[in-house]
C-alpha cells in the first residue's frame, strides 16, 4: 500500500455544548454502567513522558476496559501496563494543544463508540459511528464530519491505582443526531438514533509518538526530531449493551467477520497510514480490524463526490484508462462509486468495500480505482494479490475450531449481500441489472432480500469460490502434453478449496535409503487420493483410474564443490516419474532400469533409482510430486455442463532426508509460505504449481547456488533460491528492478510487486536462527556454503533465433545490468556509480569463467542492492557478480577446442579455488549479538 493510503490523524469530535452538558441525556434514556474488570498491575510505573526514545519504540503495551457507563457522557476506565505487568502511569498529564484548539488532547491516546445496526431485509449488518465531528476549535465547536476518533475529552488518572484510568467522552451519544440536525448531507451519516438496547462498541488505541519526538510536543508544533513510534501500538474494546451495562453474549447481535490474525499472516502488522510510515514501515495506530470497522463506515462518504463512470464499460471518465497501453490517468480519488442503488451510492471507504477491492486488486472490471490522495493513494487495480483471490476463508472463517475462527465468520457464504458481493464483482450494476443474469426481474435489484434465494452457501462455497486458476498450467504444464513440453492451457486446481468433483491428491513419503554396496537410492512412497491411499493400475496406461499424468520422485544430494569438503548444500539430482518405476523403464542413457516394489499394507511402494549416487554424496533427500506433467483429472470438473480436464496439484510436494543427522540446514517452512499464498504455485501460477515446497526449491537441478539463468537465456540474475525468493519479495525496495523472466506481457517482470509484510521481518518467511545463523546448525554451515553463480553462459553470440534473426537486439530476454553488451564507451571517462559495479564489457564466455556471488553476500544482494550497500559488502570481503579470474586472480582454462565434457571438468577444477578466495567478514558485525546484529538492524522481534 502506498504511503498515504488514509490519512486519518486523532479526530477531535465533539463541541463544548455537548461537554456543557455534564452527563444527562436530554430525553430521558439513560444507561447501566458495565461490571467492572480488574486488572493488577506491578510495581511503581513506567512514565511515557520520561522515557528515552528507544524504550518507548521497544515497549509492548497490553491494554484492558475495566469499565463503561453511558448515563450520559460515557465514562470508560481503563488499564494499560507493559507486557510484564508495569504499569504505564503519567499519560493524563501527556496533552499537546495548539493556540487554535478549543480543548488540550492527549496525542497518544485515542477514544471512539460506535453502535451496530442488525441486519434487515437481507441486508448485513453495520456499524454506525458517533464520532462525527472535527476537532473543536476557539472559533468552530462543531463541526460535523466523516467518522474518527477523539482525544480532547477529560483523562484522570485512578486513584490509588497506577496505571488506570478513567476518560469522560466529550459528548453523549443521545444528542449526536441533534447536533448534526440538518447539516447538509446529514443522511450519508445514517442513522445516528442513540438506541441503548443495540450492540456498543467503545475502541481505544494506545498509539504514537514519543513524547518531544515527531509533532508530540505541548503545543503540537513539529519538535525538530524525527518521530519515534512504538513498534507494538494496542488497540482495545468492550462491547456492551447499554441498556444493561453488562457484556455482549452469543445470543447478542455481533459482527466478528475477520480475526485480525489472519490479516497479520500476510501484513505482519498495518504500516503506511493511520500515523505509520510505509517507507519505513512504521506501524499504524490502528491494528485491528476490529477497530477499522468503527470508522471505515458507510459514513465515510459524508462531503465526498463520486466519480463519473463511462456507461460503456464502468470505467472512471475522471481517471481515464488507455486500453492499448494499459495506463491510468489519474486526477481525481475515488471516495463513492456506484452499483448498489442510484438514490445512495456506497462509500469505498466502507470496510467490506475497501478491503475486497484492495485485494481484488488487478482483477478489478472497472479501471481508475483511487483510493487516497493523487499523489501516492493506492491504485486499486494494480494491486496483486499473493494467493487466490476467491479462497474466501483466508480472511474471514467460521468453521469451528478454525485457526482464526470468528463467530460471524461464514458470512461471507450463508450472507450474500450486494455490498460485499459487488466489491470484488464489480461489473454487476444491481440498479440496472447488467452483468447479473438471473430469471427474476432481469437480474435487477434494489436490495438484498433476495440474494440468498440464488446464492446458497453450498453454491458460494463449493461452487463459485473454490480455488481454481483457469489457466495456470499453461507454464510448461499444459495438457496434452506435446513433445515440446509446452501445452494447452488447462485449469489449475489448488488443494486449498477445490471443487467437490475435483479430487484431493497428496503425496507421502516413510523412508529414503542407500544401499550400503550398490549405493543405489530407494523411496518409500504412496499416493493419497481424498485422504486414501490408493494402489496403481498394473497394466501399462495410466496409473490411476480417471487419471492421466504422473509425478515424479526425485532424490537429490550434495557432493564436494567449489573446494568445499562438508556438504551443506545440495548440488545434484535423480529423476524419474511414477510411471517409469512401475513399468521397470530404461533411463535415457539407457545402462541401467527403474525398479518398484510394493504396495505395502498401508499403500507403500519402493521405488528404486539403479544408479549409484557418487563418490562423497551427502545430504540425501527423497522427493515426490515436483514435475510439471503431473495428474490430470479427465472428468467430473466441469465448466458450463462439460467435462474438461483439469490440473491436480498436492499442497506442497513431499520431502524427506535419508538421515536424521544428515540433513540440509533449516531455513523456511512450507507453512509460512501458504500463510500467504495459500498454495505456492497456484495463482499467481508458476511452474505450473509443481514446484510448491520452499524446503526443496533449491533441490539440485533446481534453484541450487549453481543454478545460473534459466529457459529465458538471461544472464545474471542467479537463480539460487535464497537470491530470486529474496529479488521477488523486496521488487518494489529494490534499486535495480528485478526484471527476470519479464516479457511482453509482464515487462516489469517481477519488479512491480510489493511485499504485503514488513519486509524486514524476516522471521515471517524465516525459521528461528536461521537468518541470523543463531542456530548452530545453521552457524556451521557458514564456511561450507557454495558460492551463488550468477551466469554461466556462452555470451559472445547476440541473442538470434535459430534462423540467425536478431529476436531481442538489446540484450538477452532477462539480462540484467549486472551483464551488459556493448563496451561502455560513453561511460568510460566519467562512469556513474551504478556502472562502477556493472561486469562484463561485451559478451563474454562465462561457461568456465562464471560470473559468482560469495555465499552471504548473494543473499542480502537479493534486496539490498543500492550502491552503497553494494560498496559495503564489497569492502568487507563480500564479492557480487565478479568473474572468477577476477576474485581468485587465477586465470581460467581456454575452453577452445574442448568438448562439452571437458569443459564441465574444468570447470568443476576451476571452481575449487573459490574456498580459499572467501573472505567475507559478514557475521563479525552482524552476527548474534555483534555490534550490527542483523535481528537488531532488522527490527526483528
Amino acid at each position: 500500500m502506498k504511503r498515504t493510503l488514509i490519512r486519518l490523524g486523532l479526530s477531535a469530535l465533539i463541541t463544548s455544548a455537548l461537554f456543557g452538558c455534564g452527563g444527562g441525556g436530554s430525553d430521558g434514556v439513560s444507561g447501566t454502567a458495565s461490571t467492572p474488570v480488574t486488572v493488577t498491575t506491578t510495581g511503581p510505573g513506567i512514565n511515557p513522558a520520561i522515557m528515552t526514545a528507544a524504550q518507548w519504540a521497544s515497549m509492548e503495551p497490553i491494554g484492558t476496559i475495566n469499565s463503561v457507563t453511558t448515563n450520559g457522557q460515557p465514562v470508560v476506565t481503563f488499564t494499560l501496563t507493559d507486557a510484564s505487568g508495569n504499569a504505564i502511569v503519567g499519560l493524563e498529564k501527556v496533552t499537546s494543544q495548539s493556540a487554535t484548539a478549543k480543548y488540550p488532547s492527549y496525542p497518544n491516546l485515542g477514544f471512539t463508540i460506535a453502535k451496530l445496526m442488525p441486519a434487515s431485509n437481507g441486508s448485513p449488518s453495520r456499524w454506525i459511528s458517533y464520532e462525527v465531528f472535527s476537532s473543536p476549535t476557539i472559533t468552530a465547536d462543531v463541526t460535523v464530519s466523516r467518522p474518527g476518533t477523539e482525544n480532547y475529552g477529560v483523562l484522570e488518572a485512578v486513584t490509588g491505582v497506577p496505571g488506570q484510568y478513567k476518560y469522560t467522552f466529550r459528548r453523549d451519544p443521545n444528542l449526536v443526531k441533534q447536533m448534526v440536525g440538518t447539516t447538509a448531507g446529514f443522511a450519508d451519516l445514517d442513522d445516528l438514533t442513540y438506541d441503548p438496547s443495540l450492540t456498543h462498541r467503545v475502541g481505544i488505541q494506545f498509539s504514537g509518538a514519543a513524547r518531544g519526538t515527531g509533532s508530540n510536543t505541548s503545543s503540537g508544533a513539529a519538535s525538530g526530531v524525527d518521530q519515534v513510534v512504538i513498534d507494538k501500538p494496542v488497540n482495545f474494546f468492550y462491547d456492551f449493551i447499554p441498556a444493561t451495562g453488562r457484556a455482549v453474549v452469543a445470543t447478542d447481535t455481533q459482527r466478528e467477520i475477520v480475526s485480525v490474525a489472519s490479516c497479520f499472516e500476510c501484513h505482519s502488522k498495518f504500516v503506511g497510514f493511520h500515523g505509520g510510515d510505509a517507507v519505513n514501515k512504521l506501524p499504524a495506530s490502528r491494528q485491528d480490524t476490529k477497530m477499522c470497522v468503527l470508522c471505515h463506515t458507510d459514513q465515510r462518504k459524508f462531503g465526498r463526490a463520486g466519480l463519473t463512470t463511462i456507461a460503456s464499460n464502468g470505467n472512471f471518465s475522471d481517471n481515464p484508462y488507455n486500453s492499448t497501453t494499459g495506463v491510468t490517468t489519474y486526477t481525481k480519488p475515488t471516495y463513492t462509486i456506484d452499483g448498489l442503488s442510484t438514490d445512495n451510492n456506497k462509500s469505498i471507504f466502507d470496510l467490506p468495500l475497501f478491503v475486497h477491492k484492495i485485494h481484488m486488486g488487478e482483477k478489478l472490471t472497472r479501471k481508475g480505482y483511487l483510493a487516497g490522495a493523487v499523489s501516492d493513494g493506492v491504485r486499486m487495480n494494480e494491486v496483486k494479490y499473493p494467493q487466490t483471490i476467491t479462497n474466501c476463508v483466508k480472511c474471514h472463517d467460521g468453521t469451528p475450531g478454525a485457526k482464526n475462527q470468528t463467530a460471524q465468520g461464514d458470512n461471507w457464504k450463508t450472507q450474500p449481500s450486494r455490498l460485499a458481493c459487488g466489491a470484488c464483482h464489480d461489473a454487476v450494476n444491481f440498479e440496472t441489472g447488467a452483468n447479473h443474469p438471473s430469471p427474476v426481474a432481469n437480474g435487477v435489484e434494489h436490495d438484498d432480500s433476495r440474494c440468498a434465494n440464488c446464492h446458497n452457501a453450498a453454491d458460494i462455497s463449493t461452487v463459485y469460490h473454490t480455488t481454481v486458476d483457469p489457466t495456470g498450467s499453461v507454464d510448461r504444464g499444459g495438457y496434452p502434453n506435446p513433445p515440446s513440453g509446452v501445452g494447452n492451457a488447462i485449469a489449475l486446481a489448488s488443494m486449498v478449496n477445490p471443487p467437490a468433483s475435483v479430487y484431493k491428491i497428496a503425496y507421502e513419503i516413510k523412508s529414503v535409503t542407500v544401499d550400503s554396496t550398490t549405493k543405489f537410492p530407494t523411496v518409500e512412497y504412496r499416493i493419497m487420493k481424498n485422504g486414501a491411499a490408493v494402489p496403481l493400475k498394473t497394466a501399462t496406461g495410466p496409473l490411476l483410474d480417471n487419471l492421466d499424468g504422473t509425478p515424479s520422485i526425485y532424490v537429490t544430494y550434495g557432493v564436494p564443490q567449489d573446494g568445499v569438503t562438508k556438504v551443506v548444500d545440495w548440488t545434484a539430482s535423480l529423476s524419474a516419474t511414477v510411471t517409469q518405476f512401475r513399468d521397470a523403464q530404461f533411463n535415457s542413457i539407457g545402462t541401467a532400469n527403474y525398479s518398484q516394489s510394493g504396495p505395502d499394507a498401508s499403500g507403500y511402494y519402493k521405488a528404486t533409482f539403479k544408479s549409484a549416487l557418487p563418490t562423497g554424496y551427502a545430504m540425501v533427500y527423497g522427493a515426490v510430486g515436483i514435475n510439471y506433467q503431473g495428474f490430470v483429472q479427465l472428468t467430473g470438473y466441469k465448466v458450463n455442463g462439460v467435462d474438461v480436464p483439469i490440473r491436480l496439484r498436492e499442497s506442497a510436494f513431499a520431502l524427506k532426508a535419508a538421515s536424521a543427522t544428515d540433513t540440509r540446514r533449516p531455513i523456511v517452512a512450507a507453512a509460512n509460505c501458504n500463510n500467504c499464498h495459500g498454495q505456492l504455485g497456484v495463482e499467481p501460477s508458476f511452474h505450473s504449481g509443481a514446484r510448491n515446497n520452499p524446503e526443496g526449491c533449491a533441490m539440485g537441478g533446481c534453484h541450487m547456488e549453481t543454478k545460473a539463468t534459466g529457459h529465458t537465456d538471461g544472464g545474471a540474475w542467479a537463480l539460487s533460491e535464497k537470491y530470486m525468493v529474496h529479488g521477488i519479495h523486496g521488487g518494489w525496495k529494490r534499486t535495480i528492478p528485478f526484471t527476470y523472466a519479464a516479457s511482453s506481457g509482464e515487462p516489469k517482470g517481477f519488479s512491480d510487486i510489493e511485499y504485503p509484510g514488513v519486509l524486514q521481518n524476516c522471521r515471517q518467511c524465516h525459521l528461528p536462527g536461521s537468518f541470523d545463523f543463531s542456530n548452530a546448525v545453521n552457524a556451521n554451515a557458514v564456511q561450507n556454503m557454495l558460492w551463488t553463480t550468477d551466469t554461466a553462459l556462452d555470451l559472445r553470440l547476440p541473442p538470434n533465433n535459430s534462423a540467425g534473426v536478431a529476436v531481442n537486439p538489446s540484450g538477452y530476454i532477462g539480462l540484467s545490468p549486472w551483464i551488459k553488451g556493448g563496451d561502455f564507451a560513453s561511460n568510460k571517462a566519467a562512469p556513474t556509480v551504478l556502472d562502477r559495479h556493472i561486469v562484463g564489457l561485451g559478451y563474454k564466455d562465462y561457461r568456465i569463467d562464471n560470473a559468482v556471488s560469495s555465499p552471504t553476500a548473494s543473499a542480502c544482494f537479493g534486496c539490498h542492492d543500492a550502491a552503497k550497500s553494494i560498496n559495503h559488502m564489497e569492502q568487507n570481503g563480500g564479492v557480487l557478480v565478479k568473474q572468477i579470474s577476477t576474485v581468485t586472480g587465477i586465470p581460467a582454462p581456454v575452453t577452445t577446442g574442448l568438448t562439452s565434457a571437458q569443459i564441465a571438468t574444468a570447470l568443476t577444477a576451476y571452481r575449487g579455488n573459490l574456498t580459499a578466495a572467501n573472505k567475507e567478514a559478514c557475521l563479525i558485525c552482524h552476527g548474534t549479538g555483534k555490534v550490527a546484529d542483523i535481528r537488531v538492524v532488522h527490527g526483528v522481534k
